[in-house]
């Protein structure tokens, strides 16, 4: 039968150790480590608590209390089920010295546990990284601004491709439609050949009027108006900034 061990820290079972065939746990591993493992049966699992004065695991005990029969051939009760994402336990929350359990639901898929004013805790979008993080990106990212409803600001930049000749284009944003409103809209244009970079937009009248350029956004694309052929600007991006 396979010898498993399992490794205390501070009184919880922090790994399972299972010694090489033909080896003892003094052999695979050094005094100290040896030293805080206990013998377990099959069912014990990271995360139990072991009670070092009765030399046995706490939620065998809770089981048998419960009215739970011992199997002599499986001696323990399976390990806990692990937290679940949807579910959170009560929380201590002390304000003010005062000392107070609370309950929350689960909050949505992204937002991070945060404590309000007045010590409040709930559920929020994380905040953006600090300086040098990444703040521009193909994919959604949250700037760490809020809208004045309380709804996080999103930034996401989308590749336009080469500009259109006295026309229309327009590019896919996917965002979900009807919820999100578009707080800003900017970009540039870069003429790969001359290596002319110009804003988007970019107003009749600057620069002499010679490469306007009108950028919008509807329920499902962004779109990109020019009045003279500027095909040779190559490359171009917009960022849209948005709630949702």
């Amino acid at each position: 039968m396979t010898k498993r061990y399992a490794r205390i820290v501070d009184g919880v079972v922090r790994e399972i150790v299972t010694p090489l065939d033909g080896f003892e746990l003094a052999d695979c591993y050094d005094a100290e480590f040896v030293a805080a493992c206990v013998p377990c049966g099959e069912n014990v699992g990271e995360g139990w608590t072991y009670d070092p004065l009765n030399r046995d695991f706490i939620a065998f005990q809770e089981w048998l209390a419960a009215g739970n029969v011992s199997d002599p051939a499986n001696p323990l009760p399976p390990p806990p089920e692990p937290l679940s994402i949807s579910t959170v336990p009560p929380l201590k929350v002390t304000t003010n010295n005062n000392v107070a359990t609370v309950s929350l639901a689960a909050g949505n898929a992204g937002e991070v546990l945060s404590i309000g004013a007045g010590g409040t805790p709930g559920w929020a979008a994380p905040a953006a990284p600090a300086g040098g993080g990444f703040h521009y990106s193909t994919a959604e990212q949250l700037t760490g601004d809020y809208w004045i409803d309380g709804r996080p600001v999103y930034r996401k930049t989308i590749s336009m491709g080469a500009l259109p000749n006295n026309t229309i284009k327009g590019s896919l944003h996917g965002l979900p439609g009807g919820t999100f409103r578009i707080l800003r809209v900017y970009g540039y244009a870069f003429r790969t050949t001359s290596y002319i970079c110009i804003p988007i937009p970019n107003a009749p009248g600057s620069l002499g009027n010679t490469w306007p350029i009108s950028v919008y956004t509807d329920a499902t694309y962004v779109w990109l108006t020019t009045t003279v052929d500027m095909t040779s600007f190559a490359e171009s991006y917009v960022t849209i900034e948005y709630v949702k």
